[in-house]
C-alpha cells in the first residue's frame, strides 16, 4: 500500500499525470488486487468489527447532551461563529476587492 501512494505522489508531482487518472487507477488496481484474494486488499470489515460490546450513546460523554443550552453558553457559540465568519469573510472581501481592482471593474 506505501509502494502504491509513493507511486501516486510521484506521478502526480513528477509525471503532472492527471489527479483522476490516478483515482481510477487506485480503484482498479484495488479491485483486482480484492479480486485476487491478496491479504493487502482485504477490508477490516464493517462498523462496529473492532469489538463485541456496543456501548448506547448516551453512556458516554458525547452522548451526555444538555437538552437545552444555557444562555451564557449560546451568546458565546454564536460569538465564536461570528467571529470565525468574519475571520474568513475579511480575506475573502479583500481578495475579491484587489481582483476587482487589477481587472478595472472598481
Amino acid at each position: 500500500m506505501l509502494a502504491i501512494a509513493a507511486l501516486s505522489f510521484l506521478a502526480i508531482f513528477a509525471l503532472e499525470a492527471p489527479f483522476a487518472v490516478i483515482v481510477l487507477l487506485a480503484a482498479a488496481l484495488g479491485g483486482a488486487g480484492a479480486k485476487a484474494g491478496l491479504p493487502a486488499f482485504h477490508g477490516g470489515g464493517r462498523h462496529g468489527a473492532m469489538g463485541k460490546t456496543h456501548v448506547a450513546d448516551a453512556e458516554t460523554l458525547l452522548g451526555a447532551e444538555l437538552h437545552e443550552m444555557p444562555t451564557s453558553a449560546r451568546r458565546g457559540a454564536i460569538g465564536a461563529g461570528l467571529v470565525a465568519l468574519c475571520l474568513w469573510l475579511i480575506p475573502l472581501a479583500a481578495l475579491a476587492g484587489i481582483g476587482f481592482f487589477a481587472l478595472g471593474l472598481v
